[in-house]
């Protein structure tokens, strides 16, 4: 038995020093490829050096470099070096990013949008930790009815907890190419738009709570401080992190006078006859999320109130309810005359939803889209999209207008005289609901708040258009 055990041990002490090489050899590739990579696109580092960067020299010439030398970006410094990833992301000399980092004593803050969606909200403060070389968040209570920050009611140090949240704020301010190109809206690696006006040290960036918050009399815009330029970009210095809207394309639409006929027709799948919406679920979000985003960014486009109206008593549509001599999906008796009018309504209003967000922006545009139905039929259309794939939507505009063009060859165009457009949305997915945790202060049921995690979101921009949109 002594010799077997000796046989057995001896074989996993092999079998751990071939993982111990194996690792080893992948490590140094990584260096030797990012090495590599600067060698031949650095301008700063000559052909005939042959000297081999070290992990820590890749960050020598690149965005990273400001957030690691400063003393006053501790917290981002941190929620970069967490995850290996990131460090090695912004030293990649391949790549032009603009980098914007808020410094810590302005992280002071941050709304928690799973707390966002629960009874009691949250604001957290950061702060790092000299002692344990960690950072740590001071929970305080937020109103956000009101807007009000009160008092202090914990800590949380679940390092987890404190990397999803950073995380997802580092997504949202780093923008992969240059941010002075002329136009106004930038798309982050987070697939969150931001706003940016003016250059260098009197530059504003603006996330959509930003944009919603500019009508109050104190809100005033993450504005730069200092610019650094690097070989791979610029590292932005702000006075304040950016802040991404906390509400979903339901939110928005639901509370928006002037899209209600569009946004009955999309609720009105809740009904009892309906099993289940096909456009909104409760993916553990703040409230309801489209079903069919995944992780991206889309446009949404919401016709008048009139054009809707126009297009039932044309017979484009039928509504739910009855009107006059129309009759409703809902008083409809026979159940395949029903069904095909709910899955033509369904493939009506997908036809409104776009992948990729497109802006009313200072640059002009011309280019084709898909749209969210899918073709299910033989036949020619105006943009020659094949059976089993996406309706597409052309888009154009000079810079300050959009038309739409859809793939029968109808028109609609963007409405800009009332303020209905580039209005920002953002649907959170998180590891569960959010009344399935405690609330921020401790109270109430479920699992401990620290235990929660944002995992994913989608953005959409939406516009106001005069006419609907139609395939066929």
């Amino acid at each position: 038995m002594k010799r077997i055990f000796i046989l057995k041990n001896t074989n996993m002490q092999a079998i751990n020093q071939l993982m111990k090489r194996v690792t080893y050899l992948l490590y140094f590739f990584i260096i030797v490829s990012v090495s590599a990579i600067n060698a031949q696109n650095s301008s700063v580092i000559s052909k005939s050096n042959k000297t081999v960067a070290s992990i820590d020299s890749l960050s020598s010439n690149s965005v990273y470099k400001p957030v690691l030398s400063s003393s006053n970006t501790k917290i981002m410094n941190w929620a970069i070096t967490t995850d290996p990833f990131y460090k090695l992301y912004l030293s990649s000399l391949t790549t032009y990013y603009s980098l914007f980092v808020p410094t810590d004593e302005y992280l002071d803050n941050y709304i928690d949008p799973i707390a966002y969606g629960q009874d009691k909200q949250g604001v957290l403060k950061f702060w790092y930790n000299s002692n344990t070389a960690t950072v740590n968040a001071t929970v305080y209570k937020y109103d956000k009815q009101i807007g009000i920050v009160g008092d202090s009611v914990g800590v949380i140090t679940n390092q987890t907890f404190l990397s999803t949240r950073l995380v997802d704020l580092l997504n949202s301010h780093i923008v992969v190419g240059d941010v002075q190109s002329g136009k106004s809206f930038y798309m982050t690696r987070g697939n969150v738009p931001l706003k940016i006006e003016g250059s260098g040290i009197f530059m504003t960036v603006k996330g959509g709570a930003d944009i919603e918050n500019a009508t109050t009399a104190t809100a005033t815009p993450p504005h730069v401080m200092n610019v650094y330029s690097q070989t791979n970009g610029k590292t932005y210095f702000l006075n304040k992190p950016i802040s991404p809207t906390l509400k979903s394309v339901y939110k928005v639409l639901s509370e928006t006078p002037e899209f209600s006929s569009f946004y009955s027709l999309l609720v009105g799948f809740d009904n009892i006859l309906i099993t289940g919406s096909p456009i909104f679920g409760n993916i553990y979000g703040i409230d309801y999320n489209v079903k069919f985003f995944k992780t991206y960014n889309y446009t949404v486009y919401v016709p008048t109130n009139a054009a809707i109206q126009q297009a039932i008593s044309n017979g484009i549509i039928i509504p739910w309810d009855s009107q006059g001599s129309i009759v409703g999906i809902y008083n409809m008796t026979d159940k395949t005359t029903r069904d095909a009018a709910i899955s033509k309504l369904e493939r009506f209003l997908r036809y409104h939803f776009q992948d990729n967000s497109v802006f009313v922006d200072n640059l002009s545009v011309d280019k084709v889209y898909q749209s969210a139905t899918i073709k299910n039929v033989d036949g020619a259309t105006g943009f020659g999209t094949s059976k089993n794939k996406f309706y597409k939507i052309r888009v154009s505009g000079n810079g300050s207008d959009l038309t739409l063009t859809t793939e029968t060859g109808k028109t609609a165009h963007v409405l800009t005289e009332n303020g209905l457009y580039n209005i920002l949305t953002r649907d959170y997915v998180f590891s569960n609901r959010p009344t399935s945790f405690k609330n921020i202060d401790g109270t109430g049921t479920g699992t401990d708040f620290s235990t929660s995690s944002i995992s994913t979101s989608s953005t959409a921009v939406i516009h106001q258009i005069d006419n609907v949109l139609t395939f066929e």
